[in-house]
């Protein structure tokens, strides 16, 4: 939608925010969908689509889609699940992420779209989801020399995976 604005196509644009108004919603998926790409690409993009035309529709849109993706950070840390079923608002981890641990580049990167979200609606509960996490990372020892390994659980706060030393120690 983005690139049917800057490239002009204002014709495909309107027929792309016709449906969106129309047809998009996640009320009705009872799949599993991630967090991390929901936010980032559906939020993200509706919330560029606004900030290009200031048209309300797509803010209402990101918010939906947003509120959606919430139910994921009820967590004991706040750190987010990585899949929610968003019907139901039921969230997990990828059984293959580390003993089911979140994953530390997906939870780190939604700063952006709450942050701006929250500065757009007044609402500071998208703010309060990334800043919490940011918090936490902060305030957590960095097992690998200050580095940040993959994996956080979102139940103890703790780094998914071992230290592992150059000598092949553990």
């Amino acid at each position: 939608m983005d690139t049917l604005w800057i490239m002009g196509l204002k014709d495909r644009f309107k027929d792309g925010r016709d449906w969106i108004e129309g047809h998009l919603t996640l009320d009705d998926i009872t799949t599993e969908m991630s967090v991390f790409e929901t936010i980032i690409r559906f939020v993200g993009g509706l919330l560029t689509c606004y900030a290009f035309t200031k048209d309300e529709m797509f803010l209402r849109r990101s918010v939906e889609i947003a509120d959606k993706m919430l139910p994921a950070f009820d967590t004991p840390t706040g750190l987010p699940h990585s899949l929610i079923k968003p019907a139901s608002g039921a969230s997990k981890n990828y059984a293959w992420a580390s003993q089911s641990n979140s994953i530390l580049a997906e939870v780190g990167t939604l700063y952006l779209e709450f942050a701006y979200l929250t500065a757009v609606t007044g609402d500071k509960k998208y703010l309060e989801k990334v800043e919490r996490i940011r918090e936490l990372l902060d305030s957590i020892e960095k097992p690998f020399d200050g580095l940040y390994p993959n994996y956080i659980n979102p139940k103890t706060g703790k780094f998914g995976q071992r230290k592992f030393t150059t000598d092949g120690s553990d």
